[in-house]
């Protein structure tokens, strides 16, 4: 009974040791931020200077596109106009600090780049 007890005092001593040497710990070293001139979505044309508009809800909110449920397109846009997309809260921030933007968008791929080989959507699985 005695060496059940010890066995079990030794078992339990080691799993408080070795759970309390190994854990995940938080890198709590303060960021850095490199370029603080530009800023945050630089690919967007900036407003200057920047200013709070006289925007409200009435007038933002059609730059949020809805769709019809049997329309083929869907509500997941990559490319925009904004950065704010007509969801500011509060509305008087949509547009005082992007302007409208003419967004690059690349041509569709023309030609496959593989023929009667077995493909994963666009990619070849094998050769």
């Amino acid at each position: 009974m005695q060496k059940l007890c010890l066995g079990l005092i030794a078992v339990i001593v080691v799993l408080l040791f070795t759970q309390s040497v190994t854990h995940e710990g938080f890198d709590l070293q303060p960021l850095r931020y490199e370029n603080l001139g530009r800023p945050l979505l630089h690919d967007y044309k900036e407003r200057k200077p920047p200013r709070i508009t006289d925007n409200e809800a009435q007038d933002i909110y059609t730059n949020y596109p809805v769709f019809p449920a049997d329309s083929c397109r869907n509500n997941n846009i990559r490319y925009w106009r904004r950065p704010t997309n007509g969801k500011c809260s509060p509305a008087e921030f949509c547009g005082s600090l992007y302007d409208t933007t003419r967004q690059e968008i690349p041509p569709p791929l023309q030609a496959q780049p593989w023929t009667g080989v077995t493909r994963v959507n666009y990619y070849a699985s094998c050769e």
